[in-house]
């Protein structure tokens, strides 16, 4: 009977721990608006959407959906579609997707200095942070105004 009970015990185990693991899926199963997202930043091929190693993550709060381009670059949303990271080391972040006023301070503070991971932290319900890390591994995390956070 302790063999048994032991038994179901380690296979309780090990179906908790594959569970609580990333699901691989593919690229055409993401929300539409993710995939539109993903299309309109990183204009590759279809192979490139194809062979994307893409996963969903239920019981993570934050990132529900990974993607992981065979460049490299890659970007993460929460489990409401909105961005959380935008990592993209080939080509740069775009500074059109930064808000307004954080493009800025990052063009003043860091001219001519390309942009390799924006992430977007959720400090409270009503505010946000961004995290900028540079080329040049600098980073800086701002406030919604663009002001420096400490």
């Amino acid at each position: 009977m302790k063999r048994i009970t032991s038994v179901l015990a380690v296979f309780a185990l090990t179906i908790g721990m594959v569970q609580a693991r990333p699901m691989p899926i593919r690229f055409s199963q993401l929300p539409e608006v993710v995939q539109a997202y993903a299309k309109q930043y990183f204009p590759l091929g279809d192979n490139d959407y194809r062979n994307a190693y893409v996963t969903y993550d239920e019981e993570m709060p934050e990132a529900a959906y990974t993607i992981v381009f065979t460049v490299g670059d890659g970007l993460e949303f929460r489990s409401n579609n909105e961005l959380k990271v935008y990592e993209c080391h080939s080509k740069g972040v775009p500074a059109t997707i930064l808000p307004e006023a954080v493009a800025q301070a990052v063009q003043a503070g860091h001219p001519n200095t390309r942009i390799e991971k924006f992430e977007v932290v959720r400090i409270s319900l009503t505010a946000l942070t961004y995290e900028i890390t540079l080329a040049d591994g600098s980073v800086t995390t701002y406030d919604e105004a663009g002001q420096v956070v400490e």
